[in-house]
């Protein structure tokens, strides 16, 4: 029986299985997994699909190939998964992985300095409404 450093190293397993047996969620899980494919067997691949660093490595691993897959491809996947997964925290995943793919995501100091400028704005807004009362 293999051992595995990582759950990660599991899953990027499960990944490279997935994307050279044709997409075939099922049998990637059953082989990866040493058991006899079956219904479970689908539940347990598609739950996999939906998670955030499994999507993170299928991502990766598509990119090391050199397929004909661009970003839209990829965005239009994790649209798909957002669209069909109920669990919150995996759609906050996802969400998550497209702003970082989007370069939405801005470091604290950035968002930190914009609110600090609003409330300057909004300060000095206030106070000279206050002078125009005063005279």
């Amino acid at each position: 029986m293999t051992s595995y450093k990582t759950i990660e190293d599991k899953y990027r397993l499960f990944i490279k299985e997935y994307i050279s047996n044709g997409f075939n969620g099922s049998q990637a899980y059953a082989k990866i997994y040493n058991i006899k494919a079956s219904k479970g067997t689908d539940a347990s691949a598609s739950r996999l699909l939906t998670n955030v660093r499994v999507i993170k490595i299928y991502c990766e691993e598509l990119a090391k190939l050199d397929l004909d897959i661009n970003q839209q491809y990829i965005l239009s996947k994790i649209l798909q998964l957002l669209e069909t997964t109920s669990k919150d925290s995996v759609k906050k995943g996802l969400l998550e992985l497209l702003a970082k793919i989007k370069n939405m995501i801005k470091p604290d100091t950035q968002q930190t300095t914009v609110v600090f400028q609003d409330q300057m704005k909004e300060r000095v807004a206030n106070r000279l409404s206050q002078l125009q009362d005063t005279q």
